[in-house]
């Protein structure tokens, strides 16, 4: 890997614009060497639930439909489309999202293919936190994977990216599974760096034109950061892109495992930079950063004190709490919750505060934006 971030701004979502920016993406970054002969490719977006475009919670067609133009332009004749939302993995679920996010037209384009099959597979990883996974058969039958991720604010790893974005090779509820197997940030984040050095994007492209920040990745405010992004090396992409938006390597957590892992450099000027530098030259100083970002401290207190230390901070940090003038009863988040502590009581969900792991899947999957994030005082667990 060349490990070169390419920067491109771009303010809007006009296809003939994000053509050229994607374009120049590619050769960019280094992309034009890499896809020398390559005839087949998949595209891996962020998929995460049904919702429109203007919501920023997922990849925006137009950006897409760019890549699709940009991969063809360079002799890839087959092109696969496959993701795993956060809801169940099925074909009627597939459907469902390509259409709410305004994919299906891009299966209509020739050489194109939408992923309606479910099936997956268990393999060995053998990382630091996760020595098996399930993933989905598209990505372990890929020959070249481009990992089109977007750009938001996460309650669990402060940012989504490129790294955060192949969480979605694991189908459906087994995303919530391995929430509960690490439900400590650290850890967690830990095995989505796995997750990245086992499925080994050879391409990632970022979509921030319209990005989130705030509780996300799909509670949050929608914002403008103006960037898209591409590199062969998804950690050096994330490390760019988490200064770019003003995160530290410490509140964005997979820029922080990947340090730990010797896969990004902590000093991010050790990256080279091309395209439209003054973007990360001019990093922003007002990102509105996600309530559950609570530093843990109890690892810095005395080892007697630890445990107090870790109960304390649980009880006055963020947590779920389900607006119920806005709840509908789909179930959602009970379908979702990995503790399996919430529970659909007279047509509105009820969270169970004991067991509650702070995984914020019911905040992230709720569909009616009903699940909040509450923060301070005391919260009996």
């Amino acid at each position: 890997m060349s490990g070169v971030v390419y920067l491109k701004s771009a303010k809007q979502y006009e296809q003939g614009e994000v053509d050229a920016a994607v374009d120049e993406l590619l050769t960019g970054c280094g992309a034009d060497l890499l896809l020398s002969g390559v005839k087949k490719v998949l595209i891996k977006p962020n998929l995460l639930m049904r919702a429109s475009p203007n919501e920023a919670v997922t990849a925006h067609p137009v950006v897409l439909k760019a890549v699709i133009n940009a991969l063809k332009k360079r002799g890839v004749k087959n092109i696969l489309i496959a993701d795993s939302p956060g809801s169940p993995y099925t074909r009627v679920v597939l459907r469902s999202v390509y259409s709410g996010c305004g994919y299906l037209e891009l299966g209509e384009i020739e050489g194109v293919t939408l992923n309606y099959s479910s099936l997956s597979s268990t393999v060995s990883v053998e990382g630091k936190r996760i020595k098996s996974a399930e993933i989905i058969n598209p990505v372990l039958e890929a020959d070249f994977i481009v990992n089109v991720g977007k750009l938001k604010t996460h309650m669990v790893s402060g940012m989504t990216g490129a790294v955060k974005n192949l969480l979605g090779t694991v189908p459906g509820l087994r995303k919530a599974e391995l929430h509960c197997r690490f439900p400590e940030r650290q850890e967690f984040n830990e095995m989505l760096v796995d997750l990245a050095q086992f499925v080994k994007p050879q391409l990632s492209i970022v979509d921030g034109i319209l990005g989130m920040e705030g509780n996300g990745p799909s509670g949050g405010t929608p914002r403008g950061f103006g960037i898209l992004a591409a590199s062969d090396n998804p950690y050096h992409l994330d490390r760019v892109l988490a200064h770019c938006i003003g995160m530290t390597e410490n509140e964005a957590m997979t820029v922080k495992c990947s340090i730990a892992a010797g896969l990004a450099p902590k000093d991010v000027f050790e990256i080279t930079v091309s395209g439209d530098t003054f973007i990360f030259e001019k990093p922003l100083t007002d990102l509105v950063k996600p309530k559950g970002m609570e530093p843990d401290f109890s690892q810095q207190a005395p080892r007697f004190l630890r445990k107090l230390v870790k109960s304390f901070t649980r009880a006055t940090s963020a947590h779920p709490s389900v607006e119920r003038q806005k709840c509908t009863g789909c179930g959602k988040c009970a379908e979702i919750c990995p503790a399996h502590i919430i529970a659909v009581n007279d047509g509105r969900a009820v969270i169970q505060k004991k067991g509650c792991i702070r995984c914020f899947c019911c905040h992230e999957i709720c569909p009616a934006r009903a699940i909040a994030v509450k923060s301070g005082g005391f919260w009996k667990l």
